[in-house]
């Protein structure tokens, strides 16, 4: 597949590619004929303010997740940022059982050469 020029938005650091004809960012992407291996994990940053009357607690975390698209396989030669003008497939995950939550952050989305895709909430 040849590489495709970038367009890097250096105040942000982000990067605008062209996707491969015919991607779909709304079709699940099938890899290696089976279900899509998405990771996950919690990063606490502070845990406090327990209460045993309301039985509730404050904690603040961030989330990543990733995963391998290999649709996007070589479209860099170095880990970026993809901006949000690039949309691809993303799998759908959700927090259940939150009391109470802040607006959550999305990180720009992280590509590497070999099509793994890294989203950070925080």
């Amino acid at each position: 597949m040849k590489r495709r020029e970038l367009e890097t938005n250096y105040e942000n650091g982000e990067t605008n590619i062209e996707l491969p004809k015919g991607y779909n960012d709304r079709r699940t992407l099938k890899q290696r004929e089976s279900i899509v291996d998405v990771q996950c994990a919690i990063f606490i940053q502070s845990l406090g303010g327990f209460s045993e009357k309301t039985m509730t607690f404050d904690m603040q975390f961030f989330r990543v997740c990733e995963w391998e698209d290999d649709r996007l396989a070589n479209l860099t030669d170095e880990l970026m940022f993809l901006s949000e003008d690039v949309k691809i497939w993303k799998p759908p995950v959700h927090m259940v059982s939150l009391a109470e939550a802040d607006v959550v952050q999305l990180h720009p989305t992280m590509l590497t050469p070999t099509g793994q895709v890294i989203v950070r909430h925080e």
